[in-house]
């Protein structure tokens, strides 16, 4: 029974974890999603042009220069550093850069048609944030955002918008070093508005205005492995509340078996 009664513990303070902390939104988990020919993307994992790393923005990134991007302190492509992603770049993104615009933005080309419902996967680590002061342990907030072309691109022809949560990619439970597998799914309802029309996608670190942690303008998450398709070949992404569910879950069969062998 004390097993049981610190399980039972155990368990509470996990729903308690699951109802107020959005970090359980991602997923150890590598990510082959963007590998797909599904994959309306080009240059998805970041691996061109493959030269070194670029600090100075986007607009020498094949594919992910659409707008073109403003210049910037500290964001474009950074070295792989961490598992679950793969090749040798990815993406990155610091906060005070992408309040000034400076955006992963891509021009898919892809029209959209009247049955298409969007799904997006990638893997992301933020890396460290600042405000006032260095932490391991502040949420970063990376935002996407489908547009379409013929409305001027992104903020402007916005169809729709989300963000992941992320944390410290070297300080999580299930592994060090790893970054964590985000998913999303932009349904039908939502599109069907804008058939016939071609779509982009933009990443950007939107820390400072949705951050779960301090954040601020030294906030910088990497993202890598993205992929954007109509084919539905993500993992979902558990909820808090489903966490909570089957972690009862598991408890009332420890319960059940328990009882069984009295």
């Amino acid at each position: 029974m004390k097993l049981l009664s610190v399980l039972m513990a155990g368990a509470a303070l996990a729903i308690v974890q699951a109802q107020a902390d959005p970090v359980i939104y991602g997923l150890n988990i590598p990510d082959t999603d963007y590998l797909s020919a599904g994959n309306i993307l080009n240059n998805p994992g970041f691996e061109q042009p493959n030269t070194g790393k670029i600090t100075s923005g986007f607009a020498t990134v094949p594919y992910w220069n659409t707008a073109p991007t403003p210049g910037a302190s500290d964001s474009g492509i950074d070295p792989y550093w961490a598992g679950n992603a793969n090749g040798s770049w990815a993406g990155y993104s610091m906060g005070s850069d992408a309040d000034n615009g400076v955006w992963a933005n891509q021009t898919t080309g892809y029209v959209l048609q009247g049955s298409d419902s969007l799904y997006l996967s990638l893997v992301a680590g933020q890396v460290y944030s600042f405000g006032p002061g260095w932490s391991w342990l502040d949420y970063g907030r990376l935002h996407y955002q489908i547009w379409e072309t013929a409305d001027g691109g992104p903020n402007l022809g916005d169809i729709a918008d989300g963000s992941f949560q992320c944390i410290m990619a070297n300080w999580y439970s299930y592994g060090a070093a790893n970054f964590l597998y985000y998913s999303a799914v932009i349904p039908n309802s939502v599109l069907a508005p804008y058939v016939g029309d071609t779509i982009g996608i933009s990443i950007w670190n939107s820390t400072d205005t949705e951050g779960g942690g301090a954040g601020g303008p030294g906030s910088w998450i990497d993202f890598d492995d993205v992929y954007l398709g109509t084919q539905d070949i993500i993992t979902p992404t558990p909820e808090p509340g489903t966490i909570a569910l089957l972690t009862l879950g598991g408890l009332s069969a420890l319960v059940a078996m328990r009882r069984r062998r009295a």
